[in-house]
């Protein structure tokens, strides 16, 4: 009996420590904060799977528009704001976007930073949406996938860094404790 629980393990253990969700277009900006002239610096981070290879080509927020916004090399600034209704979206109108029409810049597993928007009023929450593409030449969802979001703010302290564990985490843990009382009552 005991060797069908060690094998048990092994398969959740296995199957599980596969599944941690990471969003498939995640957001994280900082903010320099000068009263009534706020900074906020977004970066772009594309998990995505590699096959086909994405590229997140277009994305923005949903914050007032501001005509001094930073662009990292490659990328402008889109001046119309856009709708994402007519794409199946929340129907939220970001009107601080950017693109990069090369199809080049946030490749799979990449990230990039250097997006600036100068606010006076920092909002609660920032919503956002992103644009990616296979390069198949196909324009369909499936290649041309529109991904919407919570922008979250990136806050490091140098003093400490507090890790927390992921609930597929957690849930091994509580598993690892379920087959050691199962073998213990069993094992006997």
């Amino acid at each position: 009996m005991r060797k069908y629980w060690v094998a048990f393990m092994f398969i959740a253990i296995f199957c599980f420590s596969a599944n941690a969700y990471a969003a498939p277009v995640e957001v994280t900006y900082t903010t320099t904060s000068v009263p009534g002239n706020y900074v906020l610096n977004f970066t772009v981070t594309n998990n995505i799977s590699s096959d086909p290879q994405q590229y997140v080509y277009q994305w923005g927020v949903n914050l007032p528009y501001d005509a001094s916004l930073g662009s990292p090399e490659g990328f402008t600034q889109q001046k119309d704001p856009f709708n994402s209704t007519a794409y199946g979206g929340s129907g939220l109108i970001y009107y601080d976007r950017w693109a990069d029409y090369s199809f080049d810049q946030i490749l799979s597993g990449a990230s990039l930073g250097g997006f600036t928007v100068h606010v006076s009023i920092l909002p609660e929450t920032i919503s956002f949406y992103a644009f990616a593409y296979d390069k198949s030449g196909i324009v369909t969802s499936a290649h041309n996938p529109l991904f919407e979001g919570v922008a979250v703010e990136s806050k490091t302290s140098l003093l400490s860094v507090t890790q927390v564990p992921e609930p597929v985490t957690l849930m091994l843990l509580g598993l690892g404790f379920v087959g050691l009382a199962g073998i213990r009552r069993f094992g006997k």
